[in-house]
């Protein structure tokens, strides 16, 4: 039997089918089990095979990768786009994604993030400190255990020293604080902190969200939690075009394949002063950069956006461009289609190289001859960056 036809949506309706029979359930507990029964068709039936969008269908469909490796290169003769903007066919409600974050998962990929960051301590953690040494000025017993809450005003009390700044430092730099306080008290003295409870950790939530504001979490919160704590997602929440901006880097986000297909491997751990931004799926821009006078996004909802048009909204070419590489990096940064055009064919009358361009996509104009993904990525990474914070720092002052 051919697998090709378990689409979600096919999934989807057969969940539907299945859970009609069972109307008394209530409404959450119907949408939480079609998604699982879904979920749980779609690994029955898992095969080598990619979702991509049916241009003929007007669907998404589950068809056979053409890629090779991670990477697809192609060219204009190769594509008929059209503009094309995926809707989420489940409910985006709060309570769904509150369920969807309870399944187990599997680690963050930590190759997308960076390393372990550094603990900064906050208000409203709750640390350990234990004190070993020879007291001489004071009787007692030879150790000091203490719990401490941060206060508000990031100071913390403990016994001989009383008030000691906490907020914002790592264990090391307080626990040399606190040393440097106790020799007064007590002989080489040695400090223990451990922290009990993580209880600060700031996370902005921005766009397509029921409630955008500053978040903050308590311990380990993972992405989807953390939209859960905004309200959860808007109808029109671009769901292939969200990131997070995490210490001036930008990490690509696909809400789409996490919400719809189940891939955990996108409900990452946020991170203390992360960013989290949902744009709007009216809102159709394009990137471009590279040897462009001023490189820019483009928007262009509601009409057909080519190549010629998004360069010429860049302030045209620089002296140093290669006309003749021109990248159109599409469907994100971590398994994208990359088109060739050759901007030259352009100016000599052949329309085929000037495509319509997708929402989202990337236009990176070189200046030289460039081939493998990983120079690409390298080339564009600061420019894409710069221009996605920018957007995002916009949308606060709206």
């Amino acid at each position: 039997m051919g697998l090709g036809k378990y689409t979600f949506a096919y999934r989807y309706r057969a969940g539907l089918t299945f859970v009609n029979k069972y109307k008394y359930l209530p409404a959450l507990t119907q949408t939480v089990f079609v998604t699982l029964f879904s979920l749980l068709l779609a690994t029955a039936c898992s095969s080598p095979a990619t979702v991509k969008w049916d241009e003929a269908g007007n669907r998404w469909v589950r068809t056979k990768s053409f890629s090779t490796g991670e990477v697809e290169f192609t060219t204009p003769a190769e594509m008929t786009p059209e503009q094309k903007n995926p809707v989420n066919p489940l409910r985006r409600s709060p309570y769904l994604i509150e369920e969807l974050s309870k399944i187990p998962q599997p680690s963050p990929r930590e190759e997308v993030l960076e390393g372990q960051e550094e603990y900064y301590l906050g208000y409203h953690d709750i640390l350990r400190i234990t004190v070993f040494g020879r007291q001489d000025a004071v009787k007692g017993t030879s150790d000091i255990t203490r719990d401490a809450e941060i206060r508000n005003d990031g100071m913390i009390s403990y016994p001989l020293i009383g008030d000691i700044k906490a907020a914002g430092l790592t264990i090391p730099q307080l626990q040399r604080n606190i040393v440097e306080r106790l020799k007064e008290y007590i002989v080489s003295p040695k400090v223990d902190i451990q922290i009990v409870k993580y209880a600060s950790r700031d996370v902005s939530i921005l766009g397509e969200v029921e409630n955008p504001h500053v978040i903050y979490l308590r311990g380990r919160t993972t992405l989807l939690e953390a939209i859960a704590k905004a309200g959860g997602l808007t109808d029109k929440a671009n769901l292939k075009g969200a990131y997070i901006i995490r210490k001036n880097r930008i990490i690509p986000i696909d809400l789409y394949a996490l919400m719809t297909e189940g891939d955990l491997r996108y409900n990452i751990e946020v991170k203390r002063k992360d960013i989290i931004y949902i744009p709007n799926v009216q809102d159709q821009r394009v990137y471009v950069i590279g040897e462009v006078r001023k490189p820019t996004i483009v928007p262009f909802a509601g009409k057909i956006l080519r190549v010629a048009e998004a360069i010429a909204s860049a302030g045209d070419f620089e002296l140093s461009a290669k006309k003749s590489n021109i990248k159109i990096i599409r469907g994100g940064l971590e398994k994208p289609t990359i088109i060739t055009v050759d901007f030259n064919k352009i100016t000599k009358g052949d329309l085929g190289e000037n495509i319509a361009l997708y929402s989202e996509d990337i236009v990176y104009v070189p200046a030289s001859l460039v081939g493998e993904w990983n120079k690409i990525l390298d080339q564009i990474t600061p420019s894409l960056q710069t221009l996605m914070f920018g957007a995002t720092v916009k949308s606060l002052t709206k």
